[in-house]
């Protein structure tokens, strides 16, 4: 099975301001910062400058060291394990995916709720409300809940649970005003409400493939990534890479009868 990474954001950066920055993913050494939750790495002036205008408010970007390390929070992702580790900034596991199918079938859900066009012009459903990491698109909604292995590139990811989303998605990013009906959150809660929460997207945990023979014995009958190389330290992810799924299954349902008591 193949699948395709899509863009994920196409934000208006303000008037005299490029509209997108590239930080170097191999850019973790640098002046240290205590913030509290634990030690960053200042990226640069010209980084913090960059986002201090985007804002409108001073801000400061910061990487996590690659020392500071933390559990995974088990009680809630039940498919990590107590070896599984993320970094200081990180609040749940490595990155947090979203299947556009499975959106544009929520917002079609959520409009078919309402049928005034003036309440439907408060609605805005979108993948990036969720504030995924990455988002694909399987045409098939819902199609992430059996994906438990897959890889892009030279990285090697496995699912370990899934994210219960909060008011964070009521919000509509165009106006930035809250959904006074909290959509689509009600609607979520007709047929993704479970024991863990309302759910709504998947954490991952991320290995990376160091070399064609480790790739080989991974991923047999899987075609070997000839557009960038292999390393011990990184992967690289790209806009319109293919996922390729290792192992399907089913590990969660939703009781329909658990909806209606909730």
């Amino acid at each position: 099975m193949v699948i395709s990474i899509i863009e994920s954001c196409r934000d208006q950066a303000p008037a005299g301001l490029s509209h997108e920055i590239r930080i170097p993913i191999r850019h973790i050494e640098g002046e240290l910062v205590d913030t509290g939750k634990g030690q960053g790495v200042r990226q640069g002036k010209e980084f913090d400058e960059w986002f201090t205008k985007f804002l409108g408010r001073e801000v400061m970007v910061l990487r996590s060291v690659t020392s500071s390390k933390k559990g995974l929070p088990l009680d809630v992702l039940k498919w990590g394990t107590s070896e599984d580790t993320t970094r200081t900034f990180v609040s749940k596991a490595v990155f947090h995916t979203v299947n556009e199918a499975s959106t544009k079938d929520l917002e079609k859900r959520v409009l078919e709720r309402y049928p005034d066009p003036e309440e439907r012009e408060k609605i805005q459903v979108s993948s990036m409300a969720f504030r995924p990491n990455i988002i694909i698109d399987t045409g098939v909604p819902y199609d992430e809940d059996l994906i438990q292995e897959f890889r892009i590139a030279n990285t090697f990811a496995r699912n370990v649970g899934f994210c219960a989303r909060c008011k964070a998605v009521t919000v509509n990013y165009d106006t930035n005003e809250r959904n006074p009906e909290l959509e689509p959150n009600p609607t979520l809660n007709t047929y993704r409400k479970h024991a863990l929460g309302t759910l709504f997207g998947t954490y991952h945990m991320v290995e990376i493939i160091p070399d064609e023979a480790t790739f080989k014995k991974l991923l047999p009958g899987f075609p070997v990534p000839t557009d960038r190389k292999f390393s011990t330290k990184y992967g690289i992810v790209r806009v319109g890479d293919n996922i390729q799924v290792r192992v399907k299954e089913q590990r969660i349902t939703f009781d329909p009868e658990f909806q209606a008591k909730k």
